[in-house]
């Protein structure tokens, strides 16, 4: 599913009325009554339910106006509060206001402070709050009566229902520069906003449905707009083809290059994070005897121990490794692998050797480029998978500075060094700097040392399959964020560990492909 700013947005709205003839009144009535429907599926009792609904005097308000004047067909309980003037509004928001006004919803205009008092008695005596004061049309800071108006929302704790954006988030970037409405559920019209996913605006959204209100599919659907949230659809069609006659050949291998004698567990988890995801073969060099570690737990596993000095890779473990590269279809190289300064120049060369694998860079992989950014220098098929303390060192920014304008950075990065971007979150950024996917899946069960580990290794298992490094990145991104939500239906996910992330990915894959 496609995924916009407000410019974007705009500009398909406005070559829906003026291209396709559809007029913006019947634009606005479309998502009035969407957000109704809305909450007929959300409440069995919306006729016994008290309504208040806040009316900007933009065209957010307008949609506001018709949700009103459409809920009376199901209750007398409606309200309105007119925060703006009337004479200001546009010639759709206007007669939809005068619509609600001649059917008999009683509008209450705020005008000064003193009325807030007025609103404070009305949310005293309501089920469910409307807002519908600004949509997109933040522009920084929430001004006059509204910032006060957010916060009485807020206290109230009353179901909050947002069209089209949350008062006060900003719909390009999911800023919120002084307050702003946290809702239930957001309604949002056509196709979602990009600052709706981005923190810390995605906090205040609620569960979000987006509605169909008439806008062409060819302009939803258009080449221009090049963001998208990755679906469950995406990923199924995705997913490499299994033949019945395959072996384990067909379905790829991967070559890791992982562990230290600090960090002997990451290449168990990268091992099992491959191996889970479907790939045929999984090599794993591990400094010796830390090997001893992986085939202990991983039989299923070929472990390399690769000959070293001082339990670090250094520049004599190339030729070992590259006798493994040659076999296989990717490599997944830095989990525990340690920053030593041998391990340094082991990597400069390993890597100059594989310029044409496809391979994942993770942890230790990234912390050794973001000393020497030169390593990132022609590497076609690569994936780096950083979370945002290891983005921050490789661009030489802190991390405040990037959230201001994350896409913008990461999509920026990936053009830069023509690599596909894992910038990992709680929403998952995805690009190669042309195409920009983001990820939604997964809860705070993957905040655990080792499950990037496991992220790694499930890539390195897609491209070893066949797919593009930006396919592999958005199957395993998303396959690994719902393992974790799956996992947290049965069982607490403050319990879950890297390990069952792997484990879960039977259960994942059965709920993607056969339900």
């Amino acid at each position: 599913m496609k995924v916009v700013t407000s410019e974007q947005m705009r500009e398909i709205d406005r070559r829906t009325i003026e291209e396709f003839y559809i007029d913006g009144r019947v634009l606005m009535e479309r998502a009035g009554i969407s957000v109704v429907l809305a909450l007929e599926e959300e409440f069995e009792d919306i006729k016994n339910l008290r309504f208040l609904v806040f009316c900007g005097a933009g065209n957010n308000g307008g949609d506001g106006f018709v949700v009103a004047r459409t809920l009376l067909d199901y209750t007398d309980d409606v309200k309105v509060i007119l925060v703006g003037n009337a004479e200001k509004m546009s010639q759709e928001t206007l007669s939809n206001y005068l619509a609600a006004k001649k059917i008999g919803v009683e509008i209450i205009e705020i005008k000064s402070e003193d009325d807030l008092r007025i609103v404070e008695k009305e949310l005293k005596d309501v089920d469910v709050v409307i807002d519908s004061m600004l949509g997109i049309g933040l522009s920084g800071a929430l001004r006059g009566n509204i910032p006060q108006l957010v916060e009485l929302i807020n206290s109230h704790g009353k179901y909050v229902v947002a069209v089209d954006v949350p008062t006060g988030i900003d719909s390009d970037n999911g800023k919120i520069y002084n307050t702003a409405i946290k809702a239930d559920l957001t309604i949002t019209f056509g196709l979602p906003k990009l600052g709706l996913f981005i923190h810390p605006a995605r906090g205040y959204v609620g569960r979000l449905k987006i509605a169909s209100i008439g806008i062409p599919f060819s302009l939803r659907n258009s080449e221009t707009i090049k963001r998208e949230l990755i679906t469950k659809n995406t990923v199924k069609k995705l997913l490499p083809f299994r033949p019945s006659w395959g072996h384990k050949g067909t379905f790829g291998k991967v070559l890791i290059v992982s562990g230290s004698k600090k960090y002997t567990g990451a290449p168990v988890l990268v091992s099992l994070g491959a191996l889970r995801s479907g790939c045929g073969l999984v090599y794993t060099a591990v400094p010796e005897p830390y090997n001893t570690v992986v085939t202990g737990r991983v039989p299923e596993a070929v472990c390399l121990p690769v000959k070293t000095k001082a339990g670090f890779f250094d520049e004599s473990s190339v030729s070992q490794i590259l006798q493994i590269a040659d076999k296989v279809d990717s490599v997944v190289i830095g989990p525990g692998m340690s920053t030593e300064s041998e391990t340094l120049e082991f990597f400069r060369i390993l890597l100059e050797k594989l310029r044409e694998k496809l391979v994942v860079l993770d942890a230790d992989a990234l912390n050794i480029i973001s000393k020497d950014k030169s390593i990132l220098k022609d590497l076609p098929n690569a994936v780096l998978t950083p979370h945002l303390g290891e983005f921050s060192r490789l661009i030489g920014k802190n991390i405040s500075e990037i959230n201001e304008r994350i896409v913008d950075e990461a999509e920026g990065f990936a053009s830069e060094n023509a690599v596909v971007l894992v910038l990992k979150g709680s929403t998952t950024i995805i690009t190669d700097g042309k195409r920009t996917f983001l990820n939604v899946t997964g809860n705070t069960g993957l905040s655990k040392g080792g499950s990037g580990d496991v992220l790694s290794g499930m890539i390195g298992s897609f491209m070893a399959q066949g797919l593009s490094p930006i396919e592999a990145a958005i199957c395993g991104v998303y396959i690994h964020g719902l393992s974790a939500e799956l996992y947290s239906t049965n069982k607490s996910e403050r319990t879950m560990i890297a390990e069952e992330i792997a484990e879960n990915l039977s259960e994942v894959f059965n709920f993607i492909e056969k339900e």
